[in-house]
């Protein structure tokens, strides 16, 4: 498995795996792309105005189908890996 980690703004970073591209905003995963399924996620919690910001732009930019995962499932997938 690789990962890489890239920040793609101010603040705002995107952890990439083999299978998922998670999206970080002032380090707190909020987004992800899972690959296989070419579909992306944003969570359901609410953190600042920024933030919001910083997930609209993110999900503009992924391809895919738009979906919303609660926080604690998008933490889950992560500490998962390449399985979640």
């Amino acid at each position: 498995m690789s990962v890489r980690l890239r920040c793609v703004g101010k603040e705002q970073y995107e952890l990439e795996t083999d299978r998922w591209i998670f999206f970080f905003s002032y380090g707190v995963p909020v987004g992800a792309f899972d690959k296989a399924g070419k579909l992306k996620f944003e969570t359901d919690s609410y953190f600042t105005i920024t933030t919001s910001r910083h997930i609209m732009k993110w999900m503009e930019r992924m391809p895919g189908e738009p979906g919303t995962l609660k926080q604690e499932k998008l933490e889950a997938i992560i500490m998962e890996g390449e399985n979640g």
